[in-house]
């Protein structure tokens, strides 16, 4: 039994989504997702739009499958974007939940009864705890 298509009837959520897709700043799964929402299409319904099949959009909303390049420029074409190549992003995550600070507390306090049973020492948690300059990217802005 088909689902029936989510329509996003926010003016301004439509906005938002869409600048999002054009800057990038979404998956493939999701930009896939919101792309339909957008347009308050089923999957059967966005893919007979972009000339793919069905199966091609739900394996990519669900980050699987292996679509053709062609497959991907039709369902980008069909919000006017392109498919590119980029650098990855670096994810920075700012707070979080209390439940994950709680058991981050948790951890911390393990590691100094560690240090004070004498099972590790303070720089070997120090060095495991170091965030590596290998491990993100910092993008600036182009300079005019």
């Amino acid at each position: 039994m088909p689902r029936s298509a989510l329509k996003l009837e926010d003016p301004a959520l439509v906005e938002v989504l869409r600048h999002a897709l054009h800057t990038g700043a979404l998956g493939l799964a999701d930009a896939c997702r919101y792309m339909r929402a957008c347009e308050g299409l089923t999957q059967a319904q966005f893919a007979a739009r972009v000339g793919v099949a069905a199966k091609v959009i739900k394996e990519l909303e669900g980050g699987k499958g292996n679509p053709t390049l062609t497959s991907l420029k039709r369902v980008a074409s069909s919000m006017g974007l392109d498919v590119v190549f980029v650098l990855p992003r670096a994810t920075v995550k700012l707070g979080g939940s209390r439940r994950h600070a709680g058991r981050q507390a948790e951890v911390r306090q393990a590691e100094l009864r560690a240090v004070k049973r004498g099972r590790t020492t303070l720089k070997k948690r120090h060095s495991a705890n170091a965030l590596r300059g290998h491990e993100f990217t910092i993008e600036l802005p182009k300079l005019s």
